[in-house]
């Protein structure tokens, strides 16, 4: 079911309740890679990562190297041939090939930041999901460790870890999501959510104009199968929110729910444990 950008949780409230309004540009922002600009549809885009940020990257990328073009099952548009599909793959996360909002001159962020027509949205996560999907990638894989916890560690030692830890001192992968996307500063349109990600995204790229983008282009396989953004799978993906049972007890969920407090309650997330997706 389509919906319109004004029914989705709108930024204002969040940022009222995550953060004040700075007086200085001291952005707070991811440490790789901050919010995204694309000038060409004027949209800033948070993509925090363990938040579908490889999709949503590679779709700025898109956007950026083919303003204009339209696709679609009857359109006539060349389909990206698969070099350009794995160009974009292999550059998502390349912090050269975006246009950062933090990169741009202070008199350019504040002029993007108050004019309307500038559209600015952030995805976020449920954090116990988002939690455990970093645990599941980057930790028991061997990629990153907190504190004392590594690829050997139990996702209780790993929390246990996580917990005592400053903002300042994460990885991004484990920070506060409130922490970035410059909610210190920038005053979001748009909040959408991961768990509602193809009907938020698809909200947002019809009223700037890019659903063909998300919904065409994709599949390596095309024409056979499904084309979109949201039906390739990315080697980041961990499936976390249908092992949340598997892996939080009452007292681990606990302990995150009361780090993670701010993102709960400006994301209006529940205390509750999410359930399973269905199958």
């Amino acid at each position: 079911m389509n919906r319109s950008v004004d029914q989705l949780v709108r930024a204002e409230e969040a940022q009222r309740e995550a953060s004040q309004k700075g007086t200085k540009l001291a952005l707070r922002e991811a440490n790789f890679i901050g919010s995204v600009v694309v000038p060409e549809y004027k949209l800033v885009l948070c993509s925090l990562p363990k938040n579908a940020c490889s999709v949503l990257r590679m779709l700025m990328l898109r956007l950026r190297e083919e303003p204009n073009a339209h696709w679609n099952a009857n359109s006539s548009q060349p389909h990206p041939s698969r070099n350009q599909i794995k160009s974009w793959n292999d550059r998502a996360q390349n912090k050269r090939a975006h246009v950062e909002l933090q990169s741009l001159p202070r008199q350019e962020i504040e002029r993007i930041a108050n004019d309307p027509a500038w559209l600015k949205v952030a995805f976020v996560r449920n954090p116990y999901t988002r939690v455990l999907s970093g645990y599941l990638e980057k930790v028991k894989r061997g990629i990153l460790g907190v504190g004392k916890a590594t690829a050997s560690s139990t996702f209780e030692h790993f929390v246990d870890e996580l917990v005592t830890r400053s903002p300042r001192y994460l990885n991004e992968h484990f920070r506060d999501q409130s922490d970035m996307c410059s909610f210190n500063f920038l005053q979001y349109d748009v909040i959408g959510k991961i768990e509602s990600l193809r009907d938020d995204l698809r909200c947002v790229a019809s009223a700037k104009g890019f659903l063909d983008a998300v919904d065409y282009g994709w599949a390596k396989g095309y024409p056979k199968g499904n084309d979109g953004l949201l039906d390739i799978s990315t080697s980041h993906e961990t499936r976390a929110s249908a092992k949340i049972r598997e892996y939080y007890t009452d007292d681990i969920a606990a302990k995150v729910y009361s780090r993670f407090r701010t993102d709960f309650e400006a994301f209006h997330y529940p205390q509750e444990l999410p359930s399973a997706p269905e199958k």
